[in-house]
């Protein structure tokens, strides 16, 4: 790809500066509206010099053990090329062709950096011969799925679209230095495709399988994209008391942190049958614990994580033990999260990597490896978000309020 000396930096800046992500793969730019601030520009990826990718539809493949016209995750895309980034912050580089976009991109400053998306899919549609075709589609409310725009996909890595070279350049070369920089690395690949519309919506037509992929790491039925076919099962068959949203298992459901269903803010499911479903508003087991117990089940075991979906808020029923005599100051050591600072954090794309976060919290179940919402870090905290708003008033058994 051609480089653009005006708008890149020194090779040392590249290894210690800050940046943002941008989006690494390609799209049509013939069939977006353009914004009043991200025209596309000439440069097309398709004739790009020497990073043009072709835009045939891929053919059933030969594997014989490919059980899928889609097949797994890993060649579910029409792969022009996968590049090998060179080590110590360095970045391939094109020396042919397409010389009339970089004097067209000389003579302009770095634009606007392509927009944020949290939540993409991408979809896969086959048909009755084999074809297969892939798009890749925002899905955030009145998103009309432009061009030029990126997300943060898990595992760790990016998916995006751009319209044209020098987004394409800009966007390869960030998301280099962010993933090298954060996973320690220097040994990253990346495919480029060409997302064709018209052949995506011509396969569909005659469509005999599909598959919707979250940028989450998630299939739309909620499996593990990487565990679509049986053989590729890396994990040994979970105990009883295992998580059932998580396929590794290692927690119960008392003790996830990302089965929070999309439109949420609250932990899915019943921890105390370890069960999706059914909530424990609805399990007579919780319903008839004392209420210590509810305590302990709703805040006690909830402490820095999303909170339980009850009835009854966890505030309030902390609120009602603390004036009880049953009261035992020795018993709450943290908080769950505030409904706010759950979607702060599933808006951010720190979400994307609370799966290795629990898997941390999982080694050794020490709850201070996880984050700690302000809004619910101390009595105090809880008094101001919760207790006031709603005319509760101070409990005296915690003495004088700070």
């Amino acid at each position: 790809m051609p480089r653009n000396n005006e708008t890149q930096e020194s090779s040392e800046n590249r290894r210690t500066g800050r940046f943002e992500p941008y989006p690494v793969q390609s799209r049509r730019s013939d069939r977006g509206t353009a914004t009043s601030d991200q025209t596309p520009r000439s440069g097309h990826l398709g004739n790009s010099g020497g990073s043009r990718s072709e835009s045939s539809i891929p053919s059933r493949g030969s594997d014989p053990e490919q059980s899928s016209i889609l097949g797994s995750t890993p060649s579910r895309v029409n792969e022009a090329e996968m590049v090998e980034t060179t080590p110590h912050g360095g970045y391939p580089s094109s020396h042919g062709g397409s010389s009339g976009s970089d004097s067209e991109e000389g003579s302009t400053s770095i634009r606007s950096p392509p927009r944020m998306v949290v939540e993409a899919k991408m979809l896969e549609t086959a048909d009755h011969v084999g074809n297969a075709a892939y798009k890749l589609v925002p899905t955030q409310i009145g998103d009309d799925g432009r061009a030029n725009w990126y997300t943060c996909s898990y595992p760790p890595g990016f998916w995006g679209v751009a319209s044209d070279e020098h987004t394409l350049n800009q966007g390869v070369m960030q998301a280099y230095q962010h993933l090298s920089l954060e996973r320690g690395t220097c040994d990253i690949g990346w495919t480029m495709f060409i997302q064709d519309l018209d052949k995506f919506d011509a396969v569909k037509k005659n469509e005999i399988e599909s598959r919707v992929l979250k940028n989450t790491g998630r299939a739309e039925n909620g499996q593990v994209t990487g565990l679509v076919t049986p053989k590729r099962t890396q994990y040994p068959p979970k105990a009883r008391d295992d998580c059932p949203f998580c396929p590794r298992g290692g927690h119960g459901l008392i003790d996830c942190i990302v089965n929070v269903p999309e439109g949420e803010s609250e932990l899915d499911g019943c921890p105390i049958c370890n069960s999706l479903n059914h909530l424990p508003s609805n399990c007579d087991a919780f319903r008839n614990m004392s209420l210590r117990d509810k305590v302990i089940w709703s805040v006690v075991k909830r402490a820095n994580k999303p909170a339980l979906k009850t009835r009854t808020p966890w505030y309030v029923m902390l609120h009602e033990w603390c004036n009880i005599v049953t009261y035992d100051s020795g018993l709450i050591t943290g908080f769950p999260w505030s409904k706010r600072f759950t979607e702060i954090m599933k808006n951010d794309r720190t979400w994307l990597y609370l799966p290795q976060l629990q898997d941390k919290y999982d080694a050794d179940r020490e709850v201070e490896v996880l984050p700690v919402d302000p809004a619910t870090a101390s009595f105090y905290m809880i008094w101001k978000t919760y207790w006031e708003p709603e005319g509760l008033a101070w409990p005296s058994v915690l003495g004088p309020r700070d």
